[in-house]
């Protein structure tokens, strides 16, 4: 098994080097509400506050909204020019 997969034991779910896995919820926008097991043992190496990884999370986010806010705009604008073109050909 991979450093962070797991295995389940009942309703208890244990890494694989037979610590109790921390089951986390997800908080990316496609895995809102997705539970994730994470090896319970200390890695200072690959933990950051948790302050630092909620902003990220929240700049992830953000991110995110704002992509799909570019898209409908540039949709918009794409509708604006196709009508620009048909005013355009009437006259």
């Amino acid at each position: 098994m991979s450093q962070g997969s797991s295995a389940s034991f009942g309703s208890r779910k244990n890494c694989h080097c037979s610590m109790t896995a921390n089951e986390f919820p997800a908080t990316t926008p496609v895995n809102v509400g997705k539970r994730f097991s994470k090896c319970s043992k200390r890695k200072d190496n690959n933990l950051l506050d948790p302050r630092i990884t909620d902003l990220i999370s929240s700049l992830k986010c953000e991110n995110d909204d704002l992509k799909r806010k570019k898209i409908v705009i540039q949709m918009m604008v794409a509708n604006l020019d196709n009508i620009l073109v048909m005013d355009v050909h009437e006259k």
